[in-house]
């Protein structure tokens, strides 16, 4: 059973659409995970490499389309670990929930220790998705 980590939110100043597009397609990572150095596709898997001294150098991400979420499913990396987005329409800005669920049984990492670091540069990642995308809006 996968437990929740952290959930952090950012507010996009651009329609659900843009937003659904740009996190539906990890080939895009590459423009908001500083981190990533590379991205391999093949069909419904990507692969990801990674430069810097990061948890997982190298990972298969596996996307899902659920409704208002997407999910990354990230596999074969030191922690495996599921990252859900869910996506929502406000007014004028649309909201991304971030929620990182992780299997605590079956992981040697410890948690406790992991979480305030993965939680503070996932939402420095998000950060930068939701420039990337505000960006591409205005164009």
């Amino acid at each position: 059973m996968k437990n929740q980590i952290f959930i952090n939110f950012i507010d996009v100043h651009a329609n659900v659409q843009n937003v659904r597009k740009v996190i539906a397609n990890p080939g895009e990572l590459l423009k908001w995970v500083p981190e990533i150095s590379s991205i391999d596709s093949d069909q419904s898997l990507f692969t990801v490499h990674r430069a810097k001294g990061a948890l997982n150098h190298f990972e298969t991400i596996q996307v899902e389309n659920k409704g208002d979420k997407i999910i990354y499913r990230s596999t074969k990396g030191r922690l495996e670990y599921d990252l859900e987005f869910q996506i929502e329409s406000g007014d004028s800005l649309t909201q991304v929930m971030e929620t990182l669920f992780v299997d605590t049984e079956h992981t040697k990492i410890p948690i406790k220790l992991l979480a305030p670091i993965a939680k503070h540069a996932f939402s420095e990642n998000l950060s930068n998705l939701g420039r990337i995308i505000e960006s591409q809006t205005v164009k």
